[in-house]
This record gives C-alpha cells, structure tokens and sequence, in this order.
C-alpha cells in the first residue's frame, strides 16, 4: 500500500490520479527502504501500467528511448544572459 494524498485536500481524488497510484502499487520489487532501488529502476518497474494508461513513459537511455523535452530557462532570477 502507497501513502499518498491529493491536493488541493478539499477535493476528491480524480479517476486517473487513482489510476496512477495504482499503477505503482502493481508495481514489482519498489520498496524505498532497499537503497539499490533507484529512479530507471522504478520506471522499468511502473513503465507498463503507466503506458496502458496512455502516458508515454521514456525507457531507456538510447535516443530513440527517451523523450525529448524542451526547456526554456530564461537564467538565473529571471534574467537571460542572452
């Protein structure tokens, strides 16, 4: 069982908010209190439930394997050093 909640409190949880949790819960082998567990280990691990749901998870390290995410950083407070 996953401790979780979801904000803001004052509303209720939606479908897949729900969905998700459950997704990790399936999940084999992720416990937080093994230090070998570490983040593509937990992603190889819930990768499946979370792609059923219809979220594109990235799996690998490969280029065709990860997803490609575009960041604007406009610098430091603010300021573009541009």
């Amino acid at each position: 069982m996953i401790n979780w909640i979801y904000f803001p409190r004052s509303d209720k949880p939606t479908p897949l908010a729900v969905e998700v949790v459950r997704a990790f819960e399936l999940a084999k082998g992720i416990d937080s209190a093994v230090q070998t567990d570490n983040s593509n280990f937990v992603l190889r691990a819930v990768s499946a439930g979370l792609q059923g749901l219809g979220f594109t998870v990235e799996v690998g390290k490969k280029t065709d394997q990860k997803i490609s995410v575009p960041v604007l950083f406009e610098g430091e407070r603010g300021h573009s050093k541009f």
